[in-house]
């Protein structure tokens, strides 16, 4: 203490711990505002961007200098900066721990936490559904009963069945585990289609609900389900449920095949979770749930033939054994794989293909049934085309007797134009002009000029084309005064590398129409020889 300090010791000892408190404090508040910006330098923007979350970042715009960059810029620039700031799966992590496990509630909006922790998928507005609040459009199940009904005479056509098969959604067998402010106050669609269906068809329509709620009798706790708890799809009980009910029904409608008893499958533990929402709300490795898997106690008794891993994903599986049920042709969503294994076991041939149904992939004389497998989100995500008379195994002889051509693209005439980041470039080959397509952005494509389309009737598309690699190609349609395009109108072309000629069906199109075209892999260039659309009706 100096001579003539008169501060108390006390008094200077506080001073200086306050001193040594606000030092700290400007260091972590320096540290916490730079922290950000360290991180860009550190990590890349893939690193840091929405993966978790099923989608990709915006992309980095592009300083032009002109007046239209200048207006678009900034807008582009924040939704670049939102999806990649410094940090921001870290503080994505923080966010989601403090909202689930402190207040109890979904850090995502297209997920909802229920009793006992359970999270249940809200997209394609299923808590609506489940309370009964988003019934069909007037002229829906019609329309629905059309497509289906269609679908079943065209198949019978060439001899072959038709199954149709909905997989309820995880609230509606386990409603006990919703938060209970969603309570269900009228039928939802699945109860309307189903009944609708049963009495105006003549499809063979496979209701799984009967057999899940039974075997949920079974259920041991929380965790011992036939869904997931923290996930959307099947555990390895849910999954012998449906395996039993799909085999037994088929063998109904092939007497004398045979299948591998559902006693042979047998439910074992896996140390990680089959089905999680825990990636994508940003709790990986710390929101856990047991994990089982199905297994055929005897082995595998299948081999797969041909695959393609890239979606739209396809598998052909040949089974051993004698008698096993006929050819089949399964359509699906993520459902499917749950129950792949356990289905080749049984089926002497089984083709997989996951995405909407298309005539090309039935081999008439070959293929003996066709089943179609949709969770219950289906009945809102799907419009259905009572109008489309989908004829197996004919599209190229129908496409050339169509007399009246819609439209056609012509690369000298440019009745074309890009599409929101489309890259178009005008090209000569052998057979003529052509146009070489590739993107820049997620929606980039080729848009076709607006053309008049009948309002009912095939409407025939002819690709021809060539392709640098493995790719897909998405037809997507809309009416000019309608909806934007979007998912529910729209036709997926697998490709593979090389040349490619194919003839799609198109539902009715509207009076006038535009088409777009695009890759859906980013690096992959296409170039189309040929894109006519014709119709059996007089626009």
């Amino acid at each position: 203490m100096n001579p003539g300090d008169t501060t108390p010791p006390t008094t200077a000892r506080g001073t200086r711990w306050r001193r040594r408190l606000h030092l700290a404090s400007i260091v972590v508040f320096l540290a916490a505002i730079l922290a950000p910006t360290v991180d860009t330098f550190l990590r890349t923007d893939e690193v840091r961007g929405p993966g978790p979350e099923m989608r990709s970042a915006a992309k980095r715009p592009h300083w032009r200098g002109t007046q239209t960059a200048m207006s678009t810029w900034p807008a582009a620039y924040e939704a670049y900066f939102v999806d990649t700031c410094g940090l921001r799966d870290v503080l994505m992590r923080l966010n989601s721990l403090a909202k689930y496990y402190v207040f109890g509630v979904s850090p995502s909006p297209v997920q909802v936490v229920g009793r006992h922790g359970w999270i249940f998928y809200a997209g394609d507005r299923s808590m609506e559904v489940h309370r009964g609040t988003f019934p069909f459009e007037p002229g829906d199940l019609e329309r629905w009963a059309g497509e289906l009904e269609n679908r079943r005479r065209s198949l019978e056509a060439v001899g072959c069945r038709y199954l149709f098969v909905i997989v309820p959604n995880k609230e509606t067998i386990y409603p006990e585990f919703v938060d209970p402010s969603i309570t269900r106050i009228a039928p939802t669609r699945f109860d309307v289609f189903h009944e609708y269906v049963r009495t105006h068809t003549s499809v063979d329509l496979l209701d799984l609900r009967p057999a899940m709620a039974e075997a949920k009798k079974n259920d041991t706790g929380p965790m011992d389900v036939l869904y997931t708890p923290h996930g959307t799809h099947w555990t390895a009980r849910g999954t012998q449920v449906a395996y039993q009910q799909l085999v037994r029904r088929v063998a109904q409608i092939f007497p004398g095949t045979t299948y591998v008893p559902p006693e042979e499958f047998d439910v074992a533990p896996t140390p990680y979770g089959t089905d999680t929402f825990a990636v994508n709300l940003y709790l990986e490795g710390i929101l856990r749930q047991p994990g089982t898997l199905l297994y055929h106690r005897g082995g595998p008794t299948h081999w797969v033939k041909e695959r393609r891993d890239a979606p739209p994903r396809w598998r052909r599986t040949q089974a051993e054994g004698e008698n096993r049920l006929p050819h089949t042709l399964l359509f699906h969503d993520s459902f499917g794989p749950f129950v792949y294994d356990q289905l080749a076991d049984s089926f002497s041939i089984l083709d997989t293909h996951e995405g909407e149904y298309e005539t090309r992939s039935v081999e008439a004389g070959a293929t003996k049934l066709v089943i179609e497998m949709w969770v219950e989100r289906y009945l809102v995500n799907h419009a259905p085309r009572a109008d489309r008379d989908e004829r197996v195994g004919s599209l190229r002889q129908m496409f050339d007797l169509a007399p009246h051509r819609l439209f056609a693209l012509d690369a000298a005439s440019n009745n074309y134009q890009p599409f929101e980041g489309g890259h178009l470039e005008p090209v000569s080959t052998p057979d003529g002009p052509a146009v070489t397509l590739w993107r820049t952005t997620v929606k980039g494509g080729l848009r076709t000029h607006v053309f008049r389309s009948p309002p009912r009737g095939d409407v025939l598309a002819h690709v021809v084309l060539d392709c640098d690699r493995p790719a897909t190609l998405e037809i997507m349609w809309r009416e000019t005064n309608g909806p934007e395009f979007n998912r529910a109108r729209r036709a997926l072309l697998p490709l593979r590398e090389g040349p490619f000629e194919t003839v799609e069906s198109l539902p009715a199109l509207g009076k006038d129409c535009e088409i777009l075209l695009r890759p859906t892999e980013p690096d992959a260039r296409i170039t189309l020889r040929t894109f006519e659309v014709r119709s059996v009706e007089a626009p």
